[in-house]
């Protein structure tokens, strides 16, 4: 296994830990933890944890995402990350600005990136990456990050069983994602709620899904990962479980804290 997939894969348990409705209606600003288990049994091991916060501010929402983990894949190969996103985007969904630091056993990086999206379509990302500073166009039907899950809601409310949207991801490819959406029977993602999360303040409406994720500028290729999960209307994940080739990750939550809305 050479340096990329390694990285990619512990970047798919900071993009996909948590997610974020992007419109007001049904927000939760909260904090929530989760922890992370390599496999999906419910006594598997705990190989790390997530907190993220967002909070509302004048249009804006603001983003924290923490992570830790260690991986002991065999006697010769683990790797640990520490990694910290600091993320603050426009309610309508037309600008970004993000920093992402991470460390991978131990040897650091930062990169942090501006998105600008046009009122006539399109748009373009500037970044500055360990490789250097680069600009990537985005077609017209690009989200962002936090808008997302929220178009996912939307579609869903609407009774859709399924859905296409292309995303921006600032975590793992900085480029745009293909994501695949559809509806799954609830059997084959049951709940699973820890002791002390109340099921009301996560969001009583539910949609288990199976979202897939493509490289949008090769979308005949196989899936880059996949992942199941169970989204409230709140726009909170209560449980995922993140498929990367023979790997499996469950990511659960296991405390939740609504916050107050405003600066």
């Amino acid at each position: 296994m050479n340096r990329f997939p390694r990285s990619f894969l512990l970047a798919g348990l900071l993009s996909l830990s948590a997610a974020l409705p992007a419109q007001a209606d049904g927000l939760l600003a909260h904090q929530a933890e989760y922890r992370v288990t390599l496999g999906t049994a419910d006594n598997a091991s705990q190989i790390g944890k997530v907190r993220q916060r967002l909070t509302s501010c004048e249009g804006n929402w603001k983003l924290e995402r923490d992570v830790q983990a260690s991986v002991l894949l065999t006697q010769n190969l683990r790797f640990d990350v520490d990694s910290s996103l600091r993320a603050e985007e426009t309610v309508n969904g037309n600008s970004l600005t993000y920093r992402l630091r991470r460390a991978m056993n131990g040897e650091r990086s930062q990169r942090d990136g501006t998105v600008t999206l046009t009122t006539s379509g399109g748009g373009a990302a500037i970044l500055n990456t360990p490789e250097g500073r680069k600009t990537v166009e985005l077609p017209s039907e690009t989200v962002l990050p936090v808008g997302l899950i929220g178009a996912a809601i939307q579609r869903l409310k609407r009774g859709a069983d399924s859905f296409t949207l292309e995303a921006f991801d600032v975590e793992l490819i900085s480029d745009n994602f293909l994501v695949k959406g559809s509806v799954l029977d609830p059997q084959e993602l049951p709940p699973r709620l820890l002791q002390g999360i109340d099921g009301k303040v996560v969001g009583a409406k539910v949609w288990p899904l199976l979202l897939q994720f493509f490289r949008a500028d090769r979308p005949d290729d196989p899936p880059m990962f996949q992942t199941r999960l169970r989204l409230h209307e709140t726009g909170v994940i209560s449980r995922m479980v993140l498929t990367y080739g023979w790997l499996n990750f469950s990511i659960d939550l296991t405390g939740i804290t609504p916050l107050a809305k405003g600066c």
